[in-house]
């Protein structure tokens, strides 16, 4: 495809799926704009199908944010309002794709590890989000740092069904999004889905650790551990 085309065609997706996603309020106007310029540049840097891959997040958060939600509002577990998501919501699950991706366009080295990093920061976003709005649905949690019961919706606190579908989401874009970036098929297919869970375990360790002693914002929390998960999955694809 040529290169401008291409990027005329980036610009028109994000600004299709931002659009849709402000006017069902999804997002704040703020964060739409966030999140319109962060899948320009990765649509324009890395292409087509990272921005594609990128946006299967935000379809899945916006899909489990809506299921059940009068249910979670009426116990205090929705985010923000109505499930809307703000400025830093998008910032704390962009700044790490985003970050990959420029050092994917820049550096000419490791590609094929970088993609694979990228793709794991998706999956642990997703897999965060999945556990955050429906395992919240199973009563029985626990603090993962001690195993001793804990409130729904306290950072830390993770249960079996939100490990459950966490580990379902993180396979699932894991597995798509390798998929849409490769467009093939090969054992280091499951390096972004096991980068994703490994992520995704670690976001609730940080928030037992630090977000619960006011060290780290939730944004922060979810920011550096795309970035840990990011790190499995170079790890991974470079010993496979």
């Amino acid at each position: 495809m040529d290169a401008l085309i291409e990027a005329a065609l980036a610009l028109v997706i994000a600004l299709a799926l931002v659009a849709v996603a402000y006017k069902k309020s999804f997002m704040t106007a703020s964060a739409s704009v966030a999140a319109f310029a962060v899948a320009c540049v990765i649509g324009i840097l890395g292409g087509i199908w990272w921005e594609i891959t990128m946006l299967l997040f935000p379809m899945a958060a916006f899909t489990a944010t809506k299921m059940r939600f009068e249910e979670k509002k009426a116990n205090g577990l929705q985010e923000g309002k109505s499930g809307e998501r703000g400025l830093w919501n998008i910032l704390g699950v962009t700044v790490a794709p985003l970050i990959i991706c420029i050092l994917h366009y820049f550096l000419g080295t490791y590609g094929y590890e970088l993609a694979i990093a990228y793709i794991s920061t998706i999956a642990v976003s997703t897999a965060d989000t999945l556990a955050s709005e429906l395992g919240v649905r199973d009563p029985k949690v626990f603090l993962i740092t001690t195993g001793k019961p804990c409130e729904r919706g306290m950072n830390g606190g993770v249960s079996r069904y939100g490990l459950f579908i966490s580990s379902v989401g993180a396979i699932a874009i894991g597995t798509l999004g390798y998929l849409m970036i490769f467009q093939n098929l090969s054992v280091g297919m499951a390096i972004p889905c096991i980068a994703g869970i490994l992520g995704n375990l670690m976001d609730s360790v940080e928030g037992a650790v630090f977000e619960n002693r006011g060290l780290m914002s939730k944004y922060t929390v979810n920011a550096t551990s795309a970035m840990i998960g990011a790190g499995f999955g170079f790890l991974l694809a470079l010993l496979v």
